[in-house]
């Protein structure tokens, strides 16, 4: 008891530092393991469902390059707003004309869904070793009217 008495502001500190530690570990457990619960998006795509881009939209995009000789596989996926194009060509072409066949995708598209989507261009020739003009990448903001490619 008496060493109890002389040490009672030790036992109160130590006490202090067990309940902060505590706090600590439950806070960062709960920010970084369990999270706030919102999606990965948070609430940049409420008005999705408005522009919906359906499977006839894609088969139209793939549609487009089915008759092109120089374009052998063409991807379309979506991921929260951005449109991502792969287009992988099988016969050598000037990247000129490479990026005029991409830029057809556009007319195919609706003006709601081009305002609305980002679309992101990957013009690839991985059968095309010695073509070492691919791969380029191209952008357009749903602000823009223009693609920004990234090798020209």
């Amino acid at each position: 008891m008496k060493k109890l008495k002389m040490n009672k502001i030790l036992l109160v500190l130590v006490v202090i530092i067990l309940v902060g530690i505590g706090l600590i570990f439950y806070g960062l457990i709960r920010y970084f393991y369990l999270g706030n619960g919102q999606d990965n998006y948070g609430n940049r795509l409420n008005d999705i469902e408005k522009y919906p881009i359906t499977k006839k939209d894609k088969e139209s995009i793939t549609a487009l390059y089915s008759e092109v000789s120089s374009v052998g596989d063409v991807k379309v996926e979506i991921q929260g707003k951005i449109i991502y194009i792969t287009i992988d060509f099988t016969e050598n072409i000037k990247l000129d004309d490479a990026k005029s066949l991409a830029v057809k995708t556009l007319e195919v598209l609706s003006d709601e869904i081009k305002s609305y989507y980002d679309i992101q261009y990957i013009l690839t020739a991985d059968s095309l070793k010695e073509n070492t003009l691919f791969p380029t990448m191209g952008y357009k903001n749903k602000t823009n009217s223009q693609i920004s490619w990234i090798k020209s």
